[in-house]
């Protein structure tokens, strides 16, 4: 009986080792994407009954695809534009994970990281974020 509550503590203690570094190395990945280094801005929605995800990828060369297919290429003066309201947003140092039934996303990716946030219609504090998406969504038109 020692033997199997000893076991315990040392699966429990090692569980919560992992646990905790597991979310050290996401929240140092968040902190090192920054719109000066991204190759990518991933956004879009998903949720509901079925679960579905619509997304899109904006490359750092102006192409925004929708999975594989390429769907058209914005300009460099949009492209600033939009990573200025980015900028304006200071989405680097959001910090919002909360999906709901219905979710929304933008997420800045480069290589070895990406920082995402995550909103509902219901989350506080989204109205810099739901502007940046709504001009997000007009390049996809």
């Amino acid at each position: 009986m020692k033997f199997i509550v000893s076991l315990f503590f040392i699966t429990l203690f090692f569980s919560s080792c992992a646990i905790c570094k597991r979310s050290q190395k996401a929240s140092n990945n968040s902190a090192s994407c920054t719109i000066e280094n991204f190759t990518e801005i991933a956004f879009g929605s998903g949720g509901g009954f079925t679960g579905s995800v619509e997304g899109y990828r904006l490359l750092k060369n102006g192409r925004l695809m929708q999975g594989e297919k390429m769907i058209k290429t914005i300009s460099k003066s949009q492209l600033k534009d939009l990573l200025t309201a980015l900028e304006s947003a200071n989405i680097n140092s959001i910090k919002i994970n909360d999906p709901g039934n219905l979710y929304y996303f933008i997420a800045l990716k480069n290589s070895s990281s990406e920082h995402r946030v995550v909103w509902n219609d219901l989350t506080k504090d989204a109205s810099a974020l739901k502007s940046v998406y709504e001009t997000l969504l007009l390049f996809t038109k």
